[in-house]
């Protein structure tokens, strides 16, 4: 496992990070090269030629969602009582749509 990788997660226990770098490099998430790695340059499982285009559309768009919730205990089953009192989403990114 790379050190720059332990640094990145410093508290990430060793055994799971080494079990996620696996997973993700099964999944053909992240390549490996001469013990560096690297993300796909082509969406994994899609042929290039299956790629639908997507005229007018480049950047990064990102959605973030936040829930703020609220769980108290309550005498009668199950005991507690949930409930949502906010939510919002905000979406942002360089993308121009």
């Amino acid at each position: 496992m790379p050190d720059a990788i332990r640094a990145r997660y410093p508290q990430l226990p060793q055994a799971r990070l080494t079990k996620l770098v696996a997973q993700a490099l099964a999944a053909g998430l992240i390549l490996e090269s001469d013990g560096r790695y690297s993300v796909p340059t082509e969406p994994v499982g899609v042929a290039p030629d299956e790629q639908e285009p997507t005229p007018g559309r480049t950047g990064l768009r990102a959605v973030a969602i936040d829930l703020e919730s609220l769980v108290r205990t309550v005498p009668t089953e199950p005991y507690l009582e949930r409930r949502v009192y906010q939510a919002a989403a905000k979406r942002f990114g360089s993308d121009r749509t």
